[in-house]
């Protein structure tokens, strides 16, 4: 058995303006995440995330919790997982950042430059924040989670990447997701649970040289009801410049990068969040550096809009992370 893992103290303030008001959320949390990997024999071996929280602000911690959990079979180009496993696509953060329950197929040339990941299950909708509707009204109350409004909050899960480049050069892919006895509302219907989402997506970019790359991703959800509430939530996008990059542990090393992000209401489901948020589009800046071996620091500010919350107006937010790897 091998253990990882890391310390991570982080902070965020997030402003929202609303006529001539302002509301403020301020974050401050602490987490301890270990992550152990068990060998089974040559070809698999097992691995899991624990995770602790603590509340800085009111002093509270949570109980340790089983975060991840899978099985991996490893057989040279071909791998498979099976358990509570890690869900990031290939558009970076646009669509999911989360975990899902089931199996994932990964296919690799030899030269990885070209790979192939093919994923069905079960994924926890409860944090997509798609609120009930009633009289064409959205409830978007930010302390209330959508599984208060339903027994199960869990939905059938299927997903197929297709990914092309790496390192210097031209890459390119493209990803489908269907999601459906959904819990979460994909229309105006607010006793709806059959919902479902059929997701399309692509990403292109362009590495010049080891120091800079440009890169953008889009991505619509087909099934989603593009109404009066919902106008023009059923696409996302981002685009992105990159220069250098940190790693945590190389001291001195750093890197920074500037971007614009529309994360559609009905197509990021569970999208990356630490600058701009669900429902939100604006322009993302941020920084990494390695101050020493073995540590790192983050800094991300958005500046832009709330597409839902009070009618578009201003929102903006203050990120910063320290974290001590081991």
């Amino acid at each position: 058995m091998k253990w990882t893992g890391y310390l991570r103290y982080t902070y965020s303030s997030e402003r929202h303006g609303y006529g001539g008001q302002s509301e403020k959320e301020n974050s401050d949390q602490l987490l301890l995440r270990l992550e152990p990997k068990m060998q089974v024999n040559k070809n698999w071996n097992v691995h899991a995330r624990l995770d602790a929280t603590t509340n800085m602000k009111k002093d509270t911690s949570s109980n340790v919790r089983l975060k991840r959990a899978w099985a991996q079979g490893d057989y040279g180009q071909f791998q498979v997982k099976l358990g509570k496993m890690a869900l990031y696509t290939n558009e970076e953060g646009l669509i999911f950042d989360d975990e899902f329950s089931g199996v994932q197929m990964r296919y690799a040339s030899k030269n990885e430059k070209f790979r192939t990941i093919l994923m069905a299950g079960r994924l926890d909708v409860s944090d997509t924040r798609l609120y009930k509707v009633s009289n064409g009204v959205l409830n978007l109350d930010r302390n209330t989670n959508a599984v208060d409004y339903f027994n199960d909050a869990a939905s059938n899960f299927l997903g197929i990447n297709l990914q092309y480049g790496m390192g210097k050069g031209f890459s390119g892919g493209i990803g489908y997701y269907h999601l459906s006895n959904g819990k979460f509302l994909m229309t105006e219907q607010a006793d709806s649970n059959n919902s479902k989402a059929n997701i399309w997506s692509l990403n292109l970019g362009y590495r010049f040289d080891k120091n800079f790359k440009l890169w953008g991703s889009y991505a619509k959800n087909t099934s989603a009801k593009n109404s009066t509430v919902y106008s023009g939530e059923n696409k996302s996008w981002q685009i992105e410049a990159d220069y250098k990059g940190a790693k945590y542990e190389d001291k001195g090393s750093w890197g920074a990068y500037a971007a614009y992000r529309r994360y559609g209401a009905t197509t990021s489901l569970l999208p990356t969040t630490d600058g701009v948020g669900w429902g939100q589009k604006g322009w993302e800046i941020g920084a990494r550096y390695v101050p020493m071996k073995n540590v790192l620091l983050t800094a991300k500010y958005f500046h832009g809009k709330d597409s839902l919350y009070h009618n578009g107006n201003s929102a903006k937010k203050l990120f910063g992370r320290i974290e001590y790897f081991f």
